[in-house]
């Protein structure tokens, strides 16, 4: 290649390549901090777990809860625009009974299961914006019109 050629390339890719760096500045994966705020209120019979002001998250959250009973009301009041979130809810004997995005606005149930202490997992993928999932001890059968999502989750 001439001087001239490399030169003229030079001028031309290296304003490309800063671009592209821009472009990807603000794709930094973060995991939950001290500015999403999150919270987790975890007694027996009621859970909740929120985070706010959520910028390119990608983390997991796994918080052990105990229901007395052997089904669970599950409320989203989640916002996400941009990224995925999931809800994987597992019995006291580790079998999955829920598993479903977060939502803006869903009320639904899990499966019946084991009462005891279940697993909540809550899974962020490069998510903006808020999670809202709060849970409740379900007595009875509950709600025969509410179809409760079946597994697969999203990740092991």
């Amino acid at each position: 290649m001439k001087p001239t050629a490399q030169r003229t390339a030079a001028r031309v890719l290296v304003p490309l390549l800063l671009a592209a760096c821009v472009g990807c500045a603000d794709s930094t994966i973060k995991t939950l901090g001290e500015e999403n705020g999150a919270l987790t209120d975890n007694e027996p019979g009621a859970f909740r777990f929120q985070a706010f002001e959520l910028d390119n998250v990608h983390d997991e959250v796994v918080v052990r809860w105990v229901n007395p009973e052997g089904r669970a009301s599950v409320s989203h009041r989640s916002f996400m625009h941009h990224g995925q979130g999931a809800v994987t809810v597992l019995d006291a004997a580790d079998q999955p009974l829920y598993s479903t995005p977060v939502e803006y606005q869903l009320d639904n149930q899990t499966h019946p299961g084991l009462p005891g202490t279940w697993t909540v997992r809550i899974q962020l993928f490069g998510s903006r914006g808020r999670v809202d999932v709060a849970l409740s001890s379900l007595a009875g059968e509950g709600d025969p019109d509410l179809e409760p999502p079946l597994p697969p989750q999203l990740s092991p």
